[in-house]
């Protein structure tokens, strides 16, 4: 199905039960909200204002194999989500957490490459774990005012402008950072 030129492609609710397969959201405002459980598989998401955005999570849904390419914010407010496999890329932002003291990602397996602002800003109680971050303004950010206890291993952070830069003390081990440009890692 394709899904365009609209203000939401889909806009599920707080109760969306949904399985959303091989799906293309073009110039949308939200390409897909309010997903509350369910799946998002081998879906595309171009030239929106947001690809995924808003609410998604309450029962940890599963974004898997997606391409979030040339949105303004690939994913907005993401929270208690498992992302995996997917390719996050040309953005302005790339992956944002839902902005409170936890948002529950799970963020795995993805490519989060050449978006212009960040790739991944986290918040409490994420895990990124054997992502390539490449090619970002900032590669992994975590939010100044209430990001903790996210968990960020195997990651290969290299090439953005600045890798990393974190204001709370997270667990980071076992990453390999290099060849950014301006600073490798911002404490």
């Amino acid at each position: 199905s394709n899904f365009s030129n609209n203000s939401f492609g889909i806009f599920g609710g707080a109760q969306c039960n949904a399985a959303i397969d091989t799906c293309t959201f073009f110039n949308n405002l939200y390409g897909i909200t309010q997903i509350a459980r369910g799946s998002i598989n081998y879906c595309m998401f171009k030239y929106n204002s947001v690809g995924i955005g808003g609410g998604v999570g309450a029962v940890r849904p599963l974004i898997i194999n997606c391409l979030l390419d040339s949105n303004q914010t690939g994913f907005l407010s993401l929270f208690n989500s498992i992302l995996d496999n997917c390719i996050i890329r040309h953005n302005q932002q790339g992956v944002m957490s839902f902005q409170s003291s936890f948002s529950y990602n799970m963020i795995q397996n993805s490519i989060i490459d050449s978006n212009s602002n960040y790739g991944i800003s986290i918040c409490g109680d994420d895990s990124i774990i054997n992502c390539s971050i490449k090619n970002n303004g900032l590669g992994l950010i975590d939010n100044q005012s209430n990001s903790f206890q996210n968990f960020i291993t195997k990651n290969k952070i290299e090439i953005n402008n600045t890798g990393v830069v974190f204001y709370h003390q997270q667990q980071f081990f076992c990453n390999m950072i290099c060849n950014n440009l301006a600073y490798a890692f911002v404490d």
